[in-house]
């Protein structure tokens, strides 16, 4: 088995109607160095997901995905109430939402939080081929809006890991029928 871990190096914002809270600097997602995009929200409201795209998988044609997970290094700074933290997996942008909400976090947490699909499905409900996670993979992150609670969420770093075994080779002809390579 072998594993990849990557960043995104295009993170956008979700545009909702009617709009939701913004993130203050969102980027700042790309890369593990205690620089954080910040979401502030007030009782009842959405922050905006964070869209990650463009993870640069290299992963090999013919690969299989055997699991995919999320880690999201984040620290819920203030705030009351709990506040669960939703990763959501796109196929592409035409495939649909698949995900769960697997982490609540508590005021002054500091923790790198990895989402899965409650064990049972390390694929977030999908078959996935090596083209697929290489060029249209996408993660979205945002917070729970329907407790009734207000905070800031700090996030430094995404980045998602995947393992997967590799295909074989094909075999050549040749070596396939030995006999057909026969001259006249």
């Amino acid at each position: 088995m072998a594993t990849q871990t990557r960043s995104p190096s295009t993170v956008t914002e979700g545009v909702s109607e009617p709009p939701d809270q913004s993130w203050i600097n969102p980027n700042n997602v790309k890369v593990s160095d205690n620089v954080y995009a910040v979401g502030i929200w007030f009782d009842l409201e959405q922050m905006e997901a964070l869209i990650c795209e463009d993870f640069g998988f290299t992963i090999p044609t013919g690969a299989t995905i055997n699991s995919i997970v999320i880690h999201v290094e984040q620290f819920y700074e203030t705030g009351s109430g709990d506040v669960p933290v939703i990763a959501d997996v796109f196929k592409g942008v035409t495939q649909g939402l698949f995900g769960n909400t697997l982490a609540t976090l508590t005021e002054q947490v500091i923790d790198i939080v990895e989402f899965f699909v409650d064990g049972s499905d390390p694929l977030w409900g999908l078959t996935w081929t090596a083209e697929e996670i290489n060029s249209d993979f996408i993660v979205n992150i945002t917070q729970d809006h329907t407790l009734d609670s207000s905070g800031t969420l700090t996030i430094d770093h995404i980045s998602v890991t995947v393992d997967y075994t590799e295909g074989s080779p094909p075999v050549p002809f040749e070596s396939r029928y030995p006999t057909m390579n026969a001259r006249w």
